[in-house]
């Protein structure tokens, strides 16, 4: 019951989460085991958090505390301490929120536990941007950033998210806030936060398309890794049920020491350093705009709050074009245009009397779209023939070669692609791919049928 209600709470349904999580905080109740309670305890405070209660999330965090103090479960209390500080943080207590994360982060460096050390530093950035200190922010968020990447590529999978509603890319994202208000008097510097969007984009490709590990020669690695992440599931279950966890607790961290010497070794001797997907390096602006022709440009879209923006590439700069929309308000628009577009999922047929209208609507949404999303942009594309375009979450589902500018679409007078990222088009960019008859002999076409009804037949 208590993992179903965080199953459900991951679904995006609250209250059947809460049903669920209160039966089994009565089932622990009825057994009289207290870790078992404190540890749903600490799922409700996380989902009252989510929710906006930041009251209740802290009373749920201090009673799971004391439960898992009391029965002497250190990994448990600390999770349940970074709750305490994560929910005063929220109740605008920054005095006992910033006290409550220097004592988890301590903890856990004693611990040698790093997913809460990285809540800790990210904890602490949150707390020095909100009281003005930009610089001790700046460092906090690096440093959570950095440790993030460092267990990422030791850890490859679920063990990371030992809190299971943490955003892992919130660190990141903070960075590329700071990186859009500067200090006071200056303005925000377009490559920085190019670069800083770009570390978003890589994190957040890399956590979608995880899985893959980075090549090893040592072949006790593999093993070493799959009994790390056992013993991590095995000692979660232990300390849930509030069974014994010491010796599980001690092999799990001589099984880490030993998995980290190897990969350490691996890194020695390769030539380079192996990435996950998306990549951790940062993309080469220069090289960026040296690939690009005179004509050619870049548009990665990003979002912070509620802020849509772009950066635009060309081979002589990088402009940031701010205050594009309101995120809300292009979300909206975006999706309204899919359902114009949708109701032809199934033909013309069904909706022919019908076509002249839903022409229209489509229209007045790929206007209001160009409006939004392109308009804004005409200074910094002007003269432009090719556009590669990064575009950001829902965007990606845009034609936007269709947008309308009220004259006709811009991809009447302008070639267009759609890229994941400026690193990943920088590859290509570089790796054009070969002409002639040869390379147009043969093909790999790939379609996702439920979403495309002819993709079979095409």
């Amino acid at each position: 019951l208590a993992q179903r209600g965080r199953a459900l709470a991951l679904l995006d349904r609250p209250d059947a989460a809460a049903a669920a999580l209160q039966l089994a905080a009565d089932l622990f109740a009825v057994q009289d085991n207290a870790v078992g309670a404190a540890a749903v305890a600490l799922a409700r405070s996380e989902l009252a958090a989510a929710r906006g209660d930041p009251t209740t999330a802290l009373a749920l965090a201090q009673r799971s505390a004391e439960a898992f103090a009391g029965a002497r479960q250190a990994e448990g209390q600390l999770r349940a301490d970074l709750a305490c500080a994560q929910a005063w943080l929220s109740l605008g207590d920054l005095v006992q929120a910033e006290s409550c994360f220097a004592a988890c982060l301590d903890r856990a460096r004693d611990l040698r536990i790093l997913p809460p050390q990285v809540r800790a530093l990210t904890g602490q950035g949150l707390v020095a941007k909100q009281t003005g200190r930009r610089a001790l922010a700046q460092a906090a968020f690096e440093a959570a950033a950095a440790l993030f990447e460092d267990q990422r590529r030791t850890l490859c999978g679920d063990e990371l998210r030992h809190a299971w509603l943490t955003d892992h890319l919130r660190p990141y994202r903070e960075l590329l806030a700071l990186a859009l208000a500067p200090e006071a008097g200056a303005d925000a510097d377009a490559a920085t936060v190019l670069l800083q969007l770009e570390r978003v984009r890589a994190r957040s490709l890399g956590e979608r398309l995880s899985g893959a590990v980075p090549h090893e020669t040592n072949p006790e690695l593999p093993q070493l890794r799959g009994r790390l992440n056992w013993l991590y599931r095995r000692l979660r279950k232990v300390q849930e049920e509030g069974g014994e966890s010491q010796a599980l607790m001690d092999e799990l961290r001589v099984t880490e020491r030993h998995l980290l010497e190897g990969l350490r070794r691996e890194r020695l001797l390769a030539d380079t350093t192996a990435t996950v997907a998306g990549g951790d390096d940062a993309v080469d602006l220069l090289a960026l705009r040296q690939a690009l022709g005179a004509q050619d440009a870049l548009v990665e879209y990003g979002v912070s709050g509620d802020e849509l923006f772009a950066c635009v590439v060309r081979r002589d700069g990088i402009q940031l074009v701010r205050h594009l929309a309101d995120w809300p308000g292009a979300q909206e628009a975006a999706q309204s245009l899919r359902f114009q577009i949708e109701t032809l999922r199934h033909g013309s047929a069904p909706v022919a009397r019908h076509l002249p209208r839903l022409e229209a609507r489509a229209s007045q949404r790929l206007q209001q779209l160009h409006s939004l999303l392109w308009a804004p942009l005409a200074g910094a594309l002007a003269g432009c023939g090719r556009v590669l375009i990064v575009p950001h979450a829902l965007l990606a589902s845009l034609p936007f070669a269709a947008l309308h500018d009220g004259q006709g679409p811009i991809g009447a007078h302008l070639q267009m692609a759609l890229v994941p990222s400026a690193r990943v088009a920088l590859h290509g960019l570089l790796h054009p791919a070969p002409a002639g008859a040869a390379a147009r002999a043969r093909a790999l076409v790939l379609g996702e049928s439920t979403q495309l009804p002819q993709a079979g037949s095409e």
